[in-house]
């Protein structure tokens, strides 16, 4: 599934804003959850650290995979850090996610040489 993110910070209102869409079909996302935050908490959870803003990012309601949240989190802090930036957008696919299963190792030749040389301690 497709995902997508829309992190905006308005500096009239003080507030942020964070948009999650998911693939309904293909190449068709759908609204899924809109949530705001005063930027005076988000600011205090960044000086807090990583973890704090992740911890006051997840409600109920929006609550990403820890891959999302991590690059959600850095994204937020990036847009805090920056006069020029007030948005953001994320896209994330869980086919990437998935680890590509490495070929085993062959070790029949290991194995053929000591069969041969069962008493050789090299």
């Amino acid at each position: 599934m497709k995902q997508k993110y829309i992190i905006l910070k308005d500096s009239e209102t003080n507030k942020l804003f964070i948009k999650e869409f998911n693939e309904v079909d293909k190449d068709i996302l759908s609204l899924v959850c809109d949530s705001d935050y005063a930027g005076d908490i988000i600011k205090s959870a960044i000086a807090n650290g990583k973890d704090a803003l992740i911890e006051t990012l997840r409600t109920e309601q929006f609550y990403p995979p820890a891959i999302s949240i991590h690059q959600i989190a850095d994204s937020i802090i990036e847009l805090y850090e920056s006069d020029s930036r007030d948005s953001i957008e994320l896209f994330f696919d869980d086919k990437d996610s998935f680890v590509q299963e490495e070929k085993p190792e062959d070790f029949s030749e290991d194995i053929n040489e000591l069969e041969k040389n069962p008493n050789n301690d090299s």
